[in-house]
């Protein structure tokens, strides 16, 4: 009987730091619409976001509606720009 339970516990502990373990992945995400002041969306636009601690920069372009995503990126305060034709 406790041969059976040492072992759930063993792996009930296994599972739990498991989970810890993921939990250390340091990257974010970023998504918007680039829109002009009127409310019309920018298909199109570049768009930057600059770290402001290292100077690390990231670009993507805006879909048919506008949409920008930027996929995981390290968690810091990022300072963005857009950019079009006409703009």
């Amino acid at each position: 009987m406790i041969k059976g339970c040492s072992a759930v516990m063993t792996s009930l502990m296994l599972v739990c730091f498991a989970s810890f373990a993921l939990a250390q992945v340091a990257n974010t995400s970023l998504r918007g619409t680039v829109t002009d002041p009127s409310g019309a969306v920018i298909p199109g636009a570049k768009v930057t976001i600059s770290n402001a601690a290292n100077g690390q920069k990231f670009t993507a372009s805006a879909d048919a509606a506008g949409g920008y995503v930027f996929a995981a990126i390290p968690p810091a305060r990022y300072t963005i720009t857009a950019a079009a034709t006409g703009f």
